[in-house]
């Protein structure tokens, strides 16, 4: 009752949370002012058949995320990275290996922006390197940089989808569903694609160094993958069941000593929340667990990198695209260092 709820119990309640608060602020990092991040923009849409979501960065820059990370007290180095052009006499996989449509052009974009992730990664002027798509398969080129730099990496990987698939096992062809699959150690042998010969061991990352949340949609040859190699893996369930709280408590203590990745596809959102998107699927992360993820991979002081990919502002109306924007450059201020508080 309302007498109850005055009293002397609820008084230690408060004085308990307001303590825990003060604990969680002391423990956040410092904003430095002078901190760098690069910013690699990739108008890229071979690894998939909808066109638009070569607009995403041009979209994304546009909520002026440049001036809210200077704010921030961050030093911006924005660039885009150029784009290896398809033609139709270009190599391709031979059908006995699967399918991988584009995989030239798509490896040939990927082995530059691999360079330049490697470069910003290593460099120790630069504290952040942000990739924005584009495609999900633009991680096939930003991670097999962050892997060369940091061999240690831990990946989290926010998605609807697992993007575990091969050349053979994927059911479309669609090099956007195989960026983690080509860089799995010991899974695709992507060096046999063309356009990818550049990519070495080094560029490769391990099962254990993968974390997943939000699936909700997994081929039955990845669900298969993921069993049997045991990745750790938050699906849509266990963030209901647990709460996205617990849910990045346990990947952080997994990550402990790692240095990590944040690869986020804006389809791990609700399509309420993010409509313009290519594979939307309904039963997503709402708005403020999407923002946690960033939040608290921040609050570790180890997020060294990030993609954010797969807006489309031609698959929704205007008010549709400017919630998507707006979820996606939020997203990256707070894996910046933005707080509520």
């Amino acid at each position: 009752n309302a007498e109850y709820m005055g009293g002397t119990e609820h008084s230690v309640m408060r004085s308990t949370l307001a303590s825990r608060s003060l604990d969680l602020l002391a423990k956040r990092p410092v904003p430095r002012v002078g901190r760098r991040v690069d910013i690699f923009g990739v108008p890229f849409a071979y690894g998939q058949p909808v066109t638009g979501v070569d607009q995403g960065p041009a979209a994304i820059r546009q909520a002026n995320i440049v001036s809210r990370m200077e704010k921030l007290g961050w030093i911006v180095n924005d660039s885009d990275v150029p784009i290896f052009e398809r033609t139709p006499d270009q190599p391709s996989l031979a059908p006995e290996l699967g399918s991988a449509k584009s995989c030239f052009a798509i490896g040939k974009t990927m082995e530059t922006l691999s360079n330049l992730t490697q470069a910003s990664v290593s460099n120790e002027s630069t504290q952040f390197t942000l990739t924005i798509g584009g495609d999900h398969s633009v991680a096939a080129g930003s991670l097999a940089g962050v892997a060369a730099a940091c061999p240690d990496i831990g990946v989290v990987w926010v998605d609807a989808h697992a993007d575990l698939n091969t050349p053979h096992s994927s059911l479309t062809g669609n090099m956007h569903g195989m960026p983690l699959g080509l860089l799995c150690r010991g899974l695709a042998g992507a060096q046999d694609l063309p356009g990818f010969e550049w990519l070495s061991n080094n560029h490769m990352i391990d099962y254990s160094q993968i974390a997943y949340i939000g699936l909700r949609d997994v081929d039955p040859a990845e669900v298969q993958m993921i069993r049997n190699l045991g990745i750790l893996t938050f699906t849509m369930h266990d963030v209901d069941r647990y709460g996205i709280g617990q849910v990045l408590s346990i990947i952080n203590e997994t990550f402990q000593n790692r240095p990590l990745h944040l690869s986020y596809d804006i389809d791990a959102l609700d399509p309420s929340v993010a409509p313009a998107t290519g594979t939307s699927v309904i039963g997503g992360l709402t708005y403020r667990e999407g923002n946690y993820i960033a939040e608290a991979l921040s609050l570790t002081g180890r997020l060294r990198s990030m993609d954010m990919v797969e807006v489309n502002p031609k698959l929704s109306d205007e008010k549709g695209v400017q919630s998507t924007v707006q979820a996606a450059a939020d997203i990256i201020l707070s894996a910046m260092g933005k707080n509520i508080v």
